[in-house]
């Protein structure tokens, strides 16, 4: 988010809220229609969405603690 005015990255960061809620609901959704998924399905699928949205926030994470006070 370098290079972000403070309003971009407030929208940028609601945006990726809404995706993470919208993927969250999906998974939720999948587990109610299909109770025959096998634990290790959504062992998967979880494990899927934790790469993805902590390969997200790592870089961000990483840059804040380099800063110091």
């Amino acid at each position: 988010m370098d290079g972000m005015t403070g309003t971009q990255a407030t929208s940028y960061s609601r945006w990726m809220l809404i995706l993470r809620a919208a993927i969250s609901v999906i998974i939720g959704i999948m587990v109610l229609v299909w109770p025959g998924l096998t634990l290790i399905t959504l062992v998967y699928l979880f494990g899927a969405f934790v790469l993805v949205d902590g390969s997200r926030w790592l870089p961000a994470s990483s840059g804040h603690m380099a800063s110091g006070p």
